[in-house]
């Protein structure tokens, strides 16, 4: 949605053609009055001039007459039920109905309003999203249903009924609300009645003014997230609250219909947790049929469902790693490695293996890991300016198509970055040393929408606490959101249990660590602290002896596992299972 005012005609033009510019599919703006129809007309026609066909969507309140004349000029109209016509001009409580005839005979005056508009949608071929809003439902619907979300069902049914009576279906629905169990309600009790009455026109999901930041994510994943699961919805939106922050442009997300993978889930501001898999050991569960293939999925944390042909399927869940790290891709004939390998990628657990082994032998799906020497080796399907300035250009006409991480310093965005060729689905990650001038600092937050993750790497010079915290200080100023990643060094361990979490991040967050049983938290470029929980347990250890004092802790509370101890427990809950299933059987055979 647009954010400038639509009778500013030249700056929501200019807005509109730099979404446009970076893939956007449509472009919705604000009509209040009349004035705003008539600049919709004149933000039409300058578009066209300038070879722009993006789609508009008009956001519609109150007056048919302002939504016709709208309609002439945008593609899609959105009018919400409980003002269009049936504003809530009076109390509720002021309207009454006895019966169902008195309130269906009480929407003909609705009918009147509604078909001019519908007449004009038919004959230019307009869209129509009728969209409910929880927070806006009229006098009239709440007098007869409530507050509820049957209310808006109702409220949104009448409105497709009239459509229907003049045989235009071209329309959507949406129930929005802001507190997302209203908003779920809304929507399954809408599709329910859908399915009664055998339509079945698309749903758009979004959830009301969900704000910003972590608690709108929040409320946009339950909302969105819940309907998705049950196999509701075409469309969606995740609210922003421009108001509490700087407007400024977005970043379109990298999934999309078709084979693109999304790759924006493998590394997180909170820690990551990449698991290490040899390959022999992949190809040995080969000889283990389906039931290797389950131990691996189990292993990494996946919930696993049942397929049609009782091969297990797998699914991230939260304790599930973020991606599985391969030294070399399967062969092309080890067809077991490789779909055990799709499963899980499809499962959303992608894997990464080093550019140059994806070179020789590419594996679908697989995540490029580059380091900064190999910028040159025509892996990446992109061109960059180098460090000092000059302009560094790869030869594109024998690169292979591999997706990955592109690192880069700081320095390198001063130089334009020439655009990618079409299907390019690699990812910009910029590393961070901590000495940077505050100059490159601001140019890397104006070019946020080019960057998909830092990674700080902080030399041992530096203080990687004071980096940090300038990183994020900047970062906050300047209303940017992106990934902040360190680059950590720990020994493995064998615990699925354990919950083990590395937290310099967020240097003024310590507590961030207190889900973890035991953490690690920088303290300076050569100490670390260690916590229990969110207590510290011992303080300014050297980095040299760091990793072993973490090892010895988690040995002290009795976490500590070797392969051979976990072997032994699972072989001893394998035999508890065996000798309960038999003793179910007894049981049965002496009740038969």
């Amino acid at each position: 949605m647009g954010t400038t005012s639509t009778k500013d005609v030249k700056g929501t033009v200019d807005q509109i053609m730099r979404c446009a510019d970076v893939g956007f599919d449509l472009v919705r703006i604000t009509v209040v009055g009349m004035k705003e129809a008539n600049a919709c007309h004149e933000i039409r026609d300058s578009l066209n001039r300038k070879g722009y066909d993006i789609p508009l969507c008009a956001d519609m309140h109150f007056q048919p007459k302002v939504a016709i004349k709208t309609a002439e000029a945008v593609e899609k109209i959105r009018i919400n039920p409980g003002n269009f016509a049936d504003g809530r001009k009076q109390d509720e409580d002021e309207v009454s109905y006895e019966t169902d005839e008195d309130f269906l005979r009480d929407r003909d005056y609705m009918v009147e309003a509604f078909t001019p508009l519908i007449e004009t949608c038919k004959k230019f071929d307009r869209a129509m999203r009728i969209g409910t809003n929880h927070g806006s439902l009229s006098a009239r619907i709440l007098s007869f249903y409530g507050d509820s979300p049957r209310g808006m069902v109702e409220s949104a049914i009448e409105f497709a009924d009239m459509c229907r009576a003049l045989d235009y279906h071209n329309f959507v629905f949406s129930m929005k609300a802001s507190n997302p169990v209203v908003m779920i309600q809304g929507y399954r009790l809408l599709a329910a009645e859908m399915y009664r009455l055998g339509w079945d026109y698309p749903l758009h999901l979004g959830v009301t003014e969900a704000g910003e930041g972590e608690d709108g994510r929040m409320k946009s994943a339950i909302g969105i997230g819940t309907l998705l699961a049950d196999g509701l919805g075409d469309t969606i939106r995740d609210t922003r609250d421009v108001t509490l922050f700087t407007r400024q442009r977005g970043r379109l997300p990298a999934q999309r219909e078709g084979d693109v993978l999304d790759y924006r889930g493998l590394l997180h501001r909170d820690g990551s947790v990449l698991s290490a898999l040899p390959l022999a050991e992949l190809s040995a569960l080969g000889q283990m049929g389906s039931f290797g293939r389950s131990a691996l999925f189990k292993s990494l944390g996946c919930k696993l469902l049942e397929g049609a042909d009782g091969e297990a399927i797998p699914l991230k869940d939260v304790a599930t790693s973020d991606a599985l790290l391969l030294r070399e891709p399967p062969a092309p004939d080890d067809e077991y490695s490789r779909a055990t390998l799709a499963a899980l990628a499809k499962g959303g657990l992608h894997c990464i293996v080093p550019a140059a082994a994806l070179a020789a032998n590419p594996l679908p799906g697989a995540v490029a890991l580059v380091e900064l020497a190999d910028l040159e080796a025509k892996l990446l399907l992109r061109t960059g300016g180098g460090a000092d300035g000059g302009a560094a250009t790869s030869a594109l006409g024998d690169a292979v198509p591999v997706a990955g991480f592109w690192l880069c310093v700081p320095a390198d965005l001063e130089v334009r970055l020439c655009c990618p060729p079409a299907g390019d689905s690699g990812r910009l990650a910029v590393t961070v040393r901590g000495d940077e001038s505050d100059e490159q600092l601001a140019t890397l937050c104006a070019r946020e929408a080019e960057v998909d993750l830092l990674l700080v790497e902080t030399p041992e010079r530096l203080s990687r606490l004071h980096a940090s915290r300038r990183l994020f200080n900047t970062l906050k100023e300047r209303r940017v959101d992106l990934p902040v990643v360190h680059h950590l060094r720990t020994p493995a361990v064998d615990s699925a249990e354990l919950a083990l979490r590395l937290g310099a991040c967020r240097p003024d967050r310590c507590w961030a660590t207190g889900s973890a049983t035991a953490s690690s938290s920088r303290r300076s470029a050569r100490r670390v602290d260690l916590y229990v929980g969110k207590t510290v347990v011992q303080r300014a250890i050297p980095n040299e002896v760091a990793c072993d004092a973490l090892v010895e802790l988690i040995k002290e509370h009795g976490m500590w596992k070797d392969k051979e101890e976990e072997e032994e427990e699972e072989e001893e809950e394998e035999e508890e299972e065996e000798g309960e299933e038999e003793s179910k059987a007894a049981l049965e055979a002496m009740a038969a």
